[in-house]
């Protein structure tokens, strides 16, 4: 026969839940006036979670872009608000936005506007030269490697398939 135990169950760890990376509470964005205005976001709300892929997909014309914008501080919601790393961007001064995506945001364009002079290696380095970083060959072609490029980082833009 055996009894029931009547020492308590030990708790379960309750995880760390970490704040949104990057969230937009009922942001609406514009473009335009009066009549002729397009309403691009209309009160969107959506937290992206640290260290996670998220893909944006629709239509075309259905405010990608606009989403991301807004979510990179590219561009400004009309109303609404915009945290970045638990930091409100919504009304914050261009170069407190430059300095934000130059640390903190990653962003890949739909078109890449890479300098065409450069080649990809010099390329994946600019943005760290631009912030006074020293540049780590090591990391740069362990990015390029990452993306498949690996054995093309001396090569130029045009150089590179685009797909």
């Amino acid at each position: 026969m055996t009894f029931p135990s009547s020492r308590p169950a030990a708790p379960h760890p309750v995880p760390h839940v970490l704040p949104p990376a990057v969230e937009l509470r009922s942001v609406v964005r514009r473009y335009g006036a009066g009549d002729t205005a397009v309403t691009a976001l209309d009160g969107v709300s959506i937290a992206f979670p640290p260290g996670t892929w998220t893909a944006v997909m629709g239509p075309s014309g259905s405010g990608k872009s606009t989403l991301l914008h807004c979510a990179a501080g590219l561009d400004r919601a009309d109303e609404g608000q915009v945290v970045v790393a638990g930091r409100d961007i919504t009304r914050a001064p261009e170069h407190v936005l430059t300095d934000l995506r130059r640390r903190s945001l990653g962003f890949v364009f739909q078109n890449f506007n890479l300098v065409g002079a450069l080649t990809a290696e010099q390329n994946v380095a600019l943005p760290m030269r631009l912030a006074g970083v020293r540049v780590d060959r090591g990391r740069v072609r362990a990015a390029l490697a990452e993306v498949g490029l690996g054995d093309r980082g001396r090569h130029r833009p045009r150089e590179l398939s685009g797909g």
